[in-house]
């Protein structure tokens, strides 16, 4: 799938039932020549359906070829958070994030390099 700037993608745990919703900033050829994308993260569904807004979490880099267009079932729901949600920092937000991340990293598998 070709990611275009600003389209909404999504990024899978295994489980698939953790989602996260992110915005496509641009995309990048990193130092081993493969498509990396710039997202910027909008909402986090975690396991058991809760939505969080980590819109003020970090940016993330990550293989383009992990993500995928998010459909309008699961943009719907986590964007009417999004409308009710303040946007301030957040902790435990963050925290959240770096934890779906970690999750993600140790599904990947390992390459030599």
């Amino acid at each position: 799938m070709k990611l275009v700037k600003d389209q909404l993608v999504c990024l899978r745990l295994d489980d698939a039932e953790q989602l996260l919703l992110a915005e496509v900033k641009d995309i990048v050829v990193n130092a081993r020549g493969e498509l990396t994308c710039w997202a910027r993260p909008l909402a986090l569904r975690s396991g058991g359906g809760r939505i969080q807004d980590v819109r003020q979490a970090p940016d993330l880099l990550w293989p383009a070829t992990e993500f995928e267009a998010a459909l309008d079932a699961e943009v719907t729901s986590m964007l009417a958070v999004l409308a009710t949600e303040a946007l301030f920092p957040d902790p435990v937000r963050t925290a959240s994030l770096l934890q779906f991340v970690r999750g993600c990293t140790a599904s990947r598998p390992r390459r030599a390099g």
